[in-house]
């Protein structure tokens, strides 16, 4: 006796090949760059009922560990199997039924003809319908759900089927609960579980029956749509963004209450995604011209709350048209800075490269007086990735800010739009050798590394001055310099003590000035304090040291008494020095 699937194996193998190609899965929700799914489009009706045909087949044979060769079995052994007074038996020869009815190769490409053809011989439908009454739970439930599979459920296998969802296990009862619902039945009991089997199980695979399942009945009823409503009241966000999704595709009547609670959802609730997710529903549900006409009222008569929210949405939702762009422009020029701000990340999102946008992102670059909306418009120009003189010239100049900030954010854009001519080059050399802020330089390595450009020679520079520098730091060169400004100090101080007590003196020390003060530059009979040779007493140099740090009148014993003159704490910052030593040679 030839097996159930030993005369059509061989095309079933030519039969799915060409299925695949005229009809397409249905497509997968994509994740965007934000995080969130996508909508799932279920366009191809009839693949997307015999897809969720196959994934009931593979939820059953999973939870139950069925493990079975539709393909090897035979008439006889089916009868055996069905007829054997072991439980196990009957159930895996019911899988094996249900099994070739789902993957049995089809003949042609018209899914209504399926029903024509039998799935199995006339004759083994009496032991499908005896095992409806068999002892064992086991074999009933598996019965009702071989008959589902092969499109000859009666009144028994419904029985069976609704004490599973309402008794059932939570695995048993979602099968059984697709089942129904795929015979058209909208009951409340039906539509109850498949939610919750929603909401509980947030897998990419459910959700996409679950929405298809719902769709299918919406054309029956409107019940789906109440009780989504209510779900939208819900405090997670998680769930009313779901709700938003799934009733996004839904078929049938919307009631005009529905319709409220997602415009309150757009624009009052406390969740950006739920925000776009509500303005995206009602778009799918044919209310497009509703939310364009939102969106302009608030972008360009409203506060400025009204106009950010406008913003995010037009963001969120990748939508400019041309009566949205004249109210999009002001916001750029909009007295509030988070306004402003708003306005650049909604450029950044749409990534638009109109000419207008473009000029008022650069003045925002170069006359918004708050440094963070600076950061928003170079953060934007990169996303766009526009290149004009204008653009680069600004960036140019926010490399050399006073903001630490903004000089971050002008070497990402950088390295996204990969500016890497000579100008650029050079000021990114130059940059890194005068930069004394951590994040600023490191970043500035990446950019330059990402632009392929060696910083081999800005190292050897940076290390010859660093090395020179810190030969001057040492304690040998620092304490002799110090001393001779101590002393010359010292002097000065005497000069005006003796200027206090003698009255004449005055005029000695204004001829000293005159010819070139105290510090030796006229004649030659006026002392040098600087010279090493001259000295304000004959103290040894140790007891100089020692009335040098405990001096009060000395500027610079506090400093020398903390820092004792150590080798770690005497040298200066290398990076201000440099600095001073570029400046001074410029």
């Amino acid at each position: 006796m030839p097996g159930i699937g030993s005369t059509c194996q061989t095309a079933l193998q030519m039969s799915v090949r060409n299925e695949s190609d005229k009809h397409p899965l249905p497509p997968i929700a994509k994740t965007s760059q934000n995080g969130e799914k996508g909508s799932v489009n279920f366009t191809n009706v009839p693949l997307s009922e015999r897809q969720a045909l196959q994934n009931i087949l593979t939820q059953w044979m999973e939870i139950w560990m069925l493990r079975v060769r539709w393909q090897d079995a035979t008439l006889e052994q089916l009868k055996r199997d069905l007829t054997s007074v072991h439980s196990a038996r009957k159930i895996s020869g019911l899988a094996i039924i249900a099994s070739a009815s789902v993957n049995r190769p089809r003949d042609g490409t018209d899914y209504e003809t399926m029903d024509t053809i039998s799935d199995v011989p006339a004759e083994m439908l009496p032991f499908i319908s005896n095992a409806l009454k068999d002892e064992d739970i086991l074999v009933r439930i598996a019965a009702a759900f071989c008959q589902f599979f092969l499109r000859e459920i009666n009144e028994d296998a419904r029985k069976v089927l609704f004490a599973v969802v309402e008794d059932g296990t939570s695995t048993d009862s979602w099968i059984a609960a697709q089942c129904l619902a795929l015979q058209g039945d909208n009951s409340y009991l039906v539509i109850r579980r498949i939610l919750t089997q929603l909401f509980e199980d947030r897998t990419e695979d459910t959700t996409m029956q679950a929405c298809y399942l719902l769709r299918e009945l919406s054309k029956r009823t409107n019940v789906i749509h109440s009780m989504l409503g209510d779900e939208l009241n819900s405090g997670n966000w998680t769930d009313r963004i779901l709700v938003c999704r799934t009733i996004g595709q839904l078929l049938g009547g919307v009631s005009q209450d529905l319709i409220n609670k997602l415009i309150y959802l757009m624009w009052r609730d406390w969740n950006i995604p739920v925000r776009w997710t509500a303005a995206e529903a009602l778009q799918q549900m044919g209310y497009r011209n509703l939310v364009h006409d939102q969106m302009r009222r608030h972008i360009e008569g409203g506060d400025w709350r009204a106009k950010m929210d406008a913003l995010s949405l037009i963001g969120g939702l990748q939508h400019m048209t041309d009566q949205l762009l004249p109210g999009f422009i002001k916001c750029f020029s909009d007295d509030y800075m988070n306004v402003r701000r708003r306005a650049c990340q909604t450029a950044g999102l749409l990534q638009t490269k109109d000419e207008t946008v473009l000029n008022c992102l650069c003045d925002l670059i170069q006359n918004d007086p708050a440094w963070k909306n600076q950061v928003f418009a170079i953060k934007a120009l990169g996303k766009i990735g526009q290149v004009t003189d204008r653009v680069k010239e600004l960036l140019l100049r926010a490399i050399r800010s006073e903001v630490s900030g903004v000089r971050l954010e002008a070497c990402r854009c950088i390295a996204t739009l990969r500016q890497c001519d000579s100008d650029v080059k050079n000021v990114l050399q130059d940059q890194m050798v005068l930069e004394s802020h951590d994040l600023v330089k490191r970043e500035l390595s990446r950019t330059l590394t990402a632009l392929n450009v060696e910083p081999d020679g800005i190292r050897e520079i940076t290390s010859l001055i660093q090395q020179q520098i810190s030969k001057l730091c040492q304690k040998e060169e620092l304490i002799p310099k110090v001393l001779n400004v101590s002393e010359t100090l010292e002097m000065e101080h005497q000069k005006m003590e003796m200027g206090k007590k003698n009255p004449l003196w005055k005029y000695k020390l204004h001829d000293s000035k005159v010819s070139g003060g105290p510090y030796g530059h006229g004649r030659k009979e006026s002392s040098s304090p600087l010279c090493k040779n001259t000295t304000a007493s004959n103290r040894t140099k140790s007891e100089k040291v020692q009335a040098w740090t405990r001096s009060p009148k000395n500027l610079f014993s506090t400093s020398i008494q903390n820092y004792r003159l150590s080798q770690d704490t005497s040298c200066i910052l290398i990076s201000d020095v440099v600095e001073r030593v570029i400046q001074r040679g410029r």
